[in-house]
């Protein structure tokens, strides 16, 4: 595992003055969250022997126990897996490590590693418990089809997001800018995020994946919404991996899953005007500006447009399709006028929320 973070934090030399440091502490927040990601990795790429050597059993044990404490779970399975195959894992450290894999996206491991600790331990009702969820998370019907458990390219995983992400989500999600800037709702309550993901479960034509990266676990999210073989897509992720080509490597594999299981012709965005950041990675995507604002009474925001292929759509083909796909995805928050220049080569139209709807996007309520 590569330290690939730009860490303010300098690690004490050694691992027993790195973990002492970080055990002893009463609260690790999410920017010292990061630090101590970095940290570990960075003194594991210094002394790799801690993954075998007999004399280092204890260091693994703390380094387990530290790494799950902070849902760093890519740490968490390569220490863990190491523990169990010498014969150093208890049986609930074991079941973390279950819990870690599934997590993680690696379901077929999570329940292989179950089923061998209830061998071992038939009376285990918490593996059995673990491997109940397992079973009936993948047993999930999705809105849209999966031609797989999860979507990789190798570095970068995609995966349904489920109500067993919630801790995931909330270290990467803590940055308010991420609400403001994707139209997502501020949650207070964990029950808040539950039935926010049910809603959007719920729709029939929308997927919400959470992002994982191999080595740093889960980094953001992606999503889209197909209405017949057009999508609409928004994405986001965490600070402290952004400015690193993640955003636009998810978004790049999320339109492979979307053109080959469910027939994606083309696929728009919407960004705020001043957003050059997105504005910059649309553009790396390869989408290119409509001409189509989108009014509101606090923010501007500009479409964007992506297809596979080159086409090269009128301006009232570009108006209708983009008016077809803001009325088939709309409910509390829809288009109510589109209004088409009446010099063609402005190449420019409106969208104007109802009054009393969210000012700030056109989309379903609390959904972007």
């Amino acid at each position: 595992m590569s330290a690939v973070l730009n860490s303010r934090f300098s690690p004490p030399q050694g691992w027993h003055a790195l973990l002492a440091h970080w055990e002893t502490s009463s609260c690790i927040g999410p920017e010292q969250r990061i630090d101590l990601m970095t940290a570990l990795r960075q003194q594991l790429d210094l002394d790799p022997g801690v993954l075998h050597s007999p004399e280092a059993s204890d260091l693994r044990a703390r380094i387990q126990w530290l790494s799950l404490a902070i849902d760093d779970l890519a740490l968490a399975i390569v220490i863990g897996e190491r523990r169990i195959a010498r014969n150093e894992a208890d049986l609930n450290d074991a079941i973390d490590i279950a819990i870690a894999l599934w997590r993680h996206g690696h379901h077929g491991d999570a329940f292989a590693l179950c089923r061998r600790l209830l061998l071992l331990n038939p009376h285990a009702e918490r593996a059995l418990s673990v491997l109940q969820d397992i079973l009936a998370w993948d047993r999930i019907v999705w809105p849209l089809p999966m031609p797989a458990a999860a979507w990789c390219d190798g570095t970068l995983t995609l995966e349904p997001l489920g109500h067993h992400h919630i801790d995931d989500f909330a270290h990467a999600y803590i940055d308010p800018t991420i609400a403001e800037r994707c139209c997502l709702p501020h949650f207070d309550s964990n029950r808040e995020w539950d039935d926010w993901l049910d809603r959007s479960n719920g729709f029939n034509d929308q997927m919400t994946f959470g992002v994982w990266h191999a080595d740093w676990g889960f980094i953001g999210s992606v999503s889209m919404v197909m209405v017949g073989d057009i999508g609409f897509f928004y994405y986001w992720i965490a600070r402290a991996f952004q400015g690193q080509g993640f955003g636009p490597q998810a978004a790049a594999l999320l339109f492979d899953l979307a053109e080959q299981a469910w027939g994606m012709r083309c696929c728009y965005a919407k960004v705020f005007t001043d957003n050059t950041a997105s504005i910059r990675a649309l553009s790396k995507l390869g989408f290119t500006p409509t001409g189509i604002a989108i009014r509101s009474d606090q923010r501007d925001e500009w479409l964007y447009r992506w297809s596979p292929a080159p086409d090269r759509p009128t301006p009232a083909e570009l108006s209708a399709e983009a008016h077809r796909l803001f009325e088939r995805m709309g409910s509390t928050t829809r288009v109510l006028s589109l209004i088409v220049p009446s010099r063609p080569t402005t190449h420019t139209a409106t969208y104007v929320a109802r009054p009393g709807d969210d000012p700030n996007a056109i989309r379903r309520k609390d959904q972007p």
